[in-house]
C-alpha cells in the first residue's frame, strides 16, 4: 500500500522464485478500501475523482521474432502489419477512450525481468484503465468498473493459443 498527497495505491509484485500467488482483485481492493477507511478516520473528508488501474505481465518467450511473438499471443487486430520480422521492435502503445468514458491503454514492449540471480528477456504486456468521476469518498463503483473493463480487454486481445498456454479461463 502506498499513500502520497494525491495518490492511494495498492500493488502486488511477484517475488523472486514465484513466492505468493497473485491474491486476486478482491484481496487487493480490500486492502485499498482498508487504507482509504484509515485515511478517512484521520483526515475526515478525503475525496477522490480519478481511478486508474494497470496489470503488467512479463512473458518469457522462445519466439525468434517480434512477428512470431505477436502472432502467437495476440489476436490479429492487435498485430500491426507494418512490423516486418527483421525490424527491431521497441514497443507497441495504443490508447483510446471507450464508449463508456474509460481511458484504455495497451502497451507491449521488449524488456527484461530480473529475478535474482537470473535475468530473462521477453515482453511486458501492460493493460491500463482510468476514469474520472464526481468526487466521492470511497470509489468502489469506479474501481470495480475499470477492473471489469481491464478483464474484458485482456480477454479480447489474447489469442486462443496464449489462453491455452497460460491456462487463462476463456469467457
Amino acid at each position: 500500500m502506498g499513500v502520497q498527497p494525491s495518490l492511494v495505491s495498492v500493488r502486488w509484485i511477484q517475488s523472486p522464485g514465484g513466492g505468493t500467488p497473485y491474491p486476486r482483485f478482491l484481496s487487493l481492493s480490500g486492502a485499498l478500501w482498508f487504507t482509504i477507511e484509515k485515511l478517512q478516520s484521520v483526515f475526515q473528508d478525503v475525496r477522490f475523482e480519478v481511478a486508474n488501474m494497470s496489470y503488467t505481465n512479463f512473458v518469457k518467450t522462445s519466439a525468434a521474432t517480434v512477428s512470431q511473438f505477436l502472432e502467437r499471443y495476440f489476436v490479429p487486430i492487435v498485430r500491426p502489419a507494418i512490423i516486418e520480422p527483421e525490424n527491431h521492435f521497441h514497443d507497441l502503445n495504443i490508447s483510446w477512450r471507450s464508449a463508456d468514458d474509460i481511458d484504455l491503454r495497451l502497451i507491449i514492449e521488449r524488456g527484461e525481468a530480473h529475478v535474482t540471480p537470473i535475468k530473462s528477456e521477453g515482453y511486458k504486456i501492460t493493460t491500463v484503465a482510468g476514469i474520472r468521476f464526481s468526487e466521492i469518498a470511497v470509489p468502489v463503483a469506479p474501481v470495480t468498473k475499470i477492473h471489469d473493463k481491464l478483464q474484458a480487454l485482456f480477454d479480447s486481445i489474447l489469442s486462443d493459443s496464449a489462453k491455452t498456454e497460460w491456462g487463462y479461463a476463456q469467457s
